[in-house]
């Protein structure tokens, strides 16, 4: 009985989790490159978005703060260019 409720619970977290991914562009079917690639993407418009940020920020501290997600970022970023370089 309890192994039952077990394997039916990671069924409908299987099952939700995929849901979730397909509704956000990622599926457990890409292979590793495409999954890097998808990730390179995100992590684009990451950049993008910490680049309006930085423009936005009013103190030095949001600056900062900014600043630091942003090189973050971009250095992740540039870690999987290179990677798909290869």
């Amino acid at each position: 009985m309890i192994v039952s409720t077990v394997v039916a619970q990671r069924c409908r977290h299987r099952h939700a989790r995929g849901i979730r991914l397909r509704k956000i562009g990622y599926d457990e079917d890409m292979d590793v490159w495409e999954r890097l690639r998808y990730a390179r993407d995100r992590v684009l418009e990451a950049e993008q978005v910490e680049r309006q940020r930085l423009a936005e920020a009013n103190t030095a501290e949001l600056q900062q703060a900014a600043s630091v997600r942003l090189a973050t970022r971009q250095a992740v970023r540039e870690a999987l260019d290179d990677v798909l370089a290869e």
